[in-house]
């Protein structure tokens, strides 16, 4: 495939600047193409290691720019993936836009995915920070505590998201009411969670008082 040719005079700059970065790969190299590579050779990279040009000061991996010149327009929110798995590639048939969740699908159903021994944290657990080595111990004085805390600085935030108006509250002021009414006659807080469909965690903290407690 040849890419067609732009005329505007400023994308054809940019288009010149990553042609002249990119070569052909030899061989097809992922069993999931039918043709080989363009490899960008662009020496800057993201995390992840797709390499990018900057155009206007703003730094944009090779890929979308490809997608963009050779392919068409970008919608917001999408990503510029590869059939290749090769994220130096820019060859415009190995390109797709999708969502993250359907680019991180992708990566599960071709077994790329580092999970359980494969992860980074049986590979390599020298890197991960524990103990003495982590944050809270190096650096104790960014923890947030006592009077420093966002808690007492600006109660009113608590105030304000208080029961049922907290975006993660799991149960309403009537279903602890109910809860309550339930243990006072006598019933299991297990029997009570099983019968409403409600964690017993939270049974538990609600009927005892640790949570609700502007709730009588």
């Amino acid at each position: 495939m040849t890419p067609k040719k732009v005329s505007n005079s400023k994308r054809l700059t940019i288009e010149m600047r990553l042609l002249n970065r990119t070569k052909e790969d030899e061989a097809i190299s992922s069993p999931h193409v039918d043709t080989p590579c363009w490899i960008c050779s662009a020496s800057k990279r993201l995390h992840g290691g797709a390499p990018i040009l900057k155009i206007k000061g703003r730094k944009i991996s090779v890929s979308r720019i490809a997608f963009f010149l050779w392919r068409g327009v970008i919608a917001e929110g999408l990503l510029v993936c590869h059939k290749c798995d090769n994220p130096s590639c820019v060859n415009p048939e190995h390109l797709w836009l999708g969502t993250h969740k359907e680019n991180m699908k992708d990566m599960t159903d071709k077994g790329r995915a580092a999970t359980g021994t494969r992860s980074g944290a049986y590979t390599h657990p020298e890197k991960l920070v524990r103990g003495d080595r982590h944050w809270t111990r190096t650096s104790p004085e960014k923890l947030a505590r006592g009077d420093s805390h966002w808690a007492r600085r600006i109660p009113e935030k608590l105030a304000d998201q208080k029961g049922e108006k907290n975006p993660s509250a799991k149960l309403s002021e009537q279903k602890v009411k109910v809860i309550r009414s339930y243990k006072n006659q006598g019933c299991r807080l297990r029997d009570i969670s099983a019968f409403m469909n409600i964690p017993y965690s939270t049974i538990c903290e609600a009927a005892r008082g640790a949570s609700w407690k502007h709730v009588t």
